[in-house]
């Protein structure tokens, strides 16, 4: 009962900004919400000053959705099953012929069942993590996500534009089971950009945008206290040094312990659009980036720090001729962390109390990821509303180059991961009844060296490197096993007075061909909702 008054609460106080009509009256609705804004090449960017040019069929959306995820884990932080409800809902509302408005929430929870692995939330992308030595103490995970989304773009003058977007999540997480850990997310984006229209087919643009991430845990436990629980502290490739919980270290009971990153994004800009049935959208962002885990301050410990840069270029050609949309979409994004570790020691000062001195910094962990990915899309029909037929070829790679290091010891790792899909996607009316059918194909792989350790000096003298190659094993062949995904979504969508409304079915199985250590999973999910 408490749960459903919080989710209520937090739908009625997001609807004002969530739930906004258009204002003009329209012939047509949009039956497919995303293939409408694919048509739209800046909207894909950062920048947020265009907004004003969306044109007006695009609406918005509510829906209420569920998701259930079965298999084996396939990740060493995944869970063998996940249940995931959902309340969602966004729309674009024009304040005047120069201003429009956007405005998103969302509140989603729900539970994941023999979860190991991580402590943290989401480890892919963190310079280090957190992972237990016990591969065989499964537990469950609770989970709550909220999202607050608003966005407004104005143009001042003929040449002029300005925008600016806000966007907070909250995440709440926790495992039930020793050595138990609950999670507080706090991720916020905030973006100002700004648009020149050089002449009436060429669109210059800037935005800067700030992200801060923090996410605390606290270890704690409530069986037996003679047992003991030891974690890796894994600067990479499941490779780093193991701690006894409770120690004064990365795992302290109670401690409430934050991850802390910021970035600062730069990025720029440029739409070339000759006429109106030809359009090249390009974008560049880069973002410095640092952050911390551990408490600043003389009495607590700062671990480690870390710093680095993203990098990420797209690039969308966007052709009309006829009935018939042709996109063309490149993306490339590369994130480069290095990991330093403090050395500390405590104490004991003037008055006698204890404080934290600092005395230098190990480099302990490398991290390189890039991630690139090309699509061509074919749309035939009335694509500004509801594409009669469109198809979709994509093929992606994604690279990881690690390095985790105890001096004078080092593990190495780097690793290749193919992707090829395609889909093809049907809508249809019958009546006043509007069918989408999307069926999908994808082709995953793999290669490259799955760890590789060694020594910087074998007659040095320095710490004792550990090991977890239980999750390392499961890992790589999660990220090189060939797999097939195979899958299809339909969606009835139907008036209701003004509205449109819909139900929509999706699902898909991933067949893995060759693994040792991971077998198929199999993911469910339900919408029902509106466009309006």
């Amino acid at each position: 009962m408490n749960k459903a008054l919080t989710i209520l609460a937090f739908i009625l106080t997001a609807m004002p900004f969530s739930f906004l009509a258009s204002q003009e009256k329209r012939k047509e609705l949009s039956y497919d919400f995303d293939l409408a804004i694919d048509s739209v090449g800046w909207q894909t960017g950062e920048n947020p000053s265009r907004l004003f040019e969306m044109p007006i069929y695009v609406a918005g959306r509510a829906y209420a959705a569920y998701q259930y995820e079965r298999g084996n884990t396939l990740q060493y932080n995944k869970a063998s099953n996940r249940n995931d409800y959902r309340l969602y809902g966004e729309s674009y509302y024009r304040l005047s012929p120069d201003a429009m408005l956007y405005g998103c929430a969302s509140f989603s929870m729900g539970q994941e069942q023999d979860v190991v692995g991580s402590a943290f939330y989401n480890p892919s992308a963190m310079p280090f993590d957190i992972t237990f030595m016990d591969e065989a103490n499964l537990a469950n995970r609770k989970f709550e996500h909220y999202q607050i989304l608003g966005a407004l773009g104005y143009r001042l003058s003929k040449h002029f534009a300005l925008g600016t977007k806000f966007d907070y999540h909250a995440i709440n997480m926790a495992r039930t089971k020793d050595l138990r850990h609950t999670n507080k997310v706090l991720a916020m984006n905030v973006t100002a950009g700004i648009s020149y229209f050089v002449a009436k087919h060429f669109t210059l643009s800037a935005h800067y945008r700030y992200n801060r991430y923090i996410e605390s845990v606290n270890f704690n436990i409530y069986g037996t206290t003679d047992q003991q629980y030891f974690s890796l502290i894994n600067y990479g490739a499941f490779s780093g040094v193991q701690e006894l919980f409770d120690s004064n270290g990365y795992t302290t009971k109670g401690s409430n312990t934050p991850f802390v990153e910021n970035i600062h994004h730069a990025g720029f800009q440029l739409e070339f659009k000759p006429t109106d049935t030809f359009s090249v959208f390009s974008e560049t962002v880069w973002g410095s980036l640092n952050g911390y885990y551990g408490k600043k301050g003389t009495s607590n410990v700062l671990f480690t720090h870390h710093s680095g840069y993203t990098l990420s270029e797209q690039l969308r050609i966007n052709y009309t001729h006829g009935h018939a949309f042709h996109s063309l979409h490149f993306n490339a994004h590369i994130r480069k962390i290095d990991n330093y570790e403090n050395l500390w020691r405590t104490e004991t000062g003037t008055n006698g109390n204890s404080i934290i001195k600092y005395y230098g910094e190990n480099l302990v962990g490398k991290k390189n990821l890039t991630t690139l990915y090309a699509e061509y899309s074919l749309s035939f029909g009335n694509f500004n509303n509801a594409p009669l037929w469109t198809f979709k070829l994509g093929s992606g790679m994604d690279i990881r180059n690690i390095t985790a290091m105890v001096y004078p010891h080092y593990r190495k790792q780097k690793l290749k991961q193919f992707q090829y899909n395609a889909n093809a996607i049907h809508q249809f009316n019958f009546r006043q009844i509007n069918f989408m059918i999307d069926l999908h194909l994808a082709y995953k792989s793999g290669r490259g060296n799955k760890a590789f350790d060694g020594s910087f000096s074998a007659n040095s003298q320095g710490g004792t490197m550990r090991y977890q190659n239980e999750f390392l094993n499961r890992e790589y062949d999660y990220l090189t096993s060939n797999r097939f995904v195979a899958g299809a979504t339909v969606r009835v969508a139907m008036p209701i007075g003004k509205l449109q409304s819909f139900v929509e079915v999706h699902y898909d199985s991933e067949t893995m061909l060759s693994s040792a250590n991971i077998n198929n999973q199999q993911n469910l999910s339900f919408r029902l909702g509106v466009n309006f």
